[in-house]
């Protein structure tokens, strides 16, 4: 990748990150609604089984404000908190001192490839919602995969699947549809929220880099990238993301005539 290109999404996501970081839980509905809530600490539950002799060390990269941090809490590990966003971890630290305080969590802000880690023998990793958000996310793959025990899982969630590259014009009628009433709902549920804050408006081009038609997340870059590691199984599974806390009326009918907008994957070294 071009350097000058590297630099801007790194600054970017720096930026973006460092000005949502106050109120990120209360914007993000696409995250922080109950029923991906939901989905996402069964999925850490299954997660969590398929672990061979755990160690219950979990490293949560893009930890971002503790959204899985804290699930793995509540299944037994102890985390380390990884983010490039100083201002996110400290958001988390506010919200969670006691765990802090007891060591539970270990939290470090920086780059992956520089950062020091206080161990290098965890169980599991996460990285959710964070991949296209990355210069070079299959760099990254190799770089937590050194950190990963044998037997141990590496669970990527939250990013745009392949799918929705590949959408007829109806499909994408459909999805235009269903994305600008999930704004709306978003909007009303919020509307107590938003209504006090001034939210700055973010160009999100750069710091969602892997997110456009023209250069879009490659999952058989990401399956190429876990089986030139070794690892025993990796597993894509696509899913439809509820985005809204209110149920969309549209979405039944996305689901109908539409292929899942987002994956994760489960990979055991």
């Amino acid at each position: 990748m071009d350097e000058n290109i590297r630099g801007k999404i790194v600054e970017q996501n720096l930026t973006l990150h460092e000005i949502e970081a106050p109120f990120y839980d209360s914007i993000h509905a696409e995250i922080f609604n109950k029923h991906e809530q939901a989905r996402l600490s069964s999925v850490l539950r299954r997660v969590d089984s398929l672990v061979n002799h755990n160690t219950k060390k979990a490293l949560d990269f893009g930890a971002g404000t503790g959204n899985v941090t804290m699930k793995l809490i509540d299944l037994g590990y102890d985390v380390t908190a990884i983010d490039l966003s100083a201002e996110m971890l400290e958001i988390l630290k506010k919200k969670h001192t006691s765990h802090f305080r007891d060591k539970q969590i270990v939290a470090i802000a920086g780059d992956i490839e520089s950062i020091e880690l206080p161990y290098e023998d965890f169980s599991v990793i996460t990285a959710y919602s964070v991949l296209h958000h990355l210069p070079d996310y299959s760099k990254t793959i190799r770089k937590l995969a050194s950190l990963l025990r044998k037997g141990g899982i590496m669970f990527i969630d939250h990013d745009p699947s392949p799918h929705l590259w590949d959408m007829s014009s109806v499909q994408t009628v459909i999805s235009r549809v269903k994305i600008s009433c999930d704004y709306f709902l978003n909007k009303i549920s919020r509307q107590k929220f938003i209504g006090q804050v001034d939210i700055p408006r973010f160009d999100y081009s750069w710091a969602d880099y892997w997110c456009s038609k023209e250069h879009h997340l490659d999952h058989k870059l990401i399956q190429c990238t876990f089986k030139d590691l070794g690892f025993e199984s990796a597993n894509r599974e696509d899913y439809y993301l509820n985005r809204t806390d209110f149920l969309n009326p549209i979405f039944p009918f996305y689901k109908a005539f539409c292929k899942p907008d987002v994956s994760l994957w489960i990979a055991k070294k």
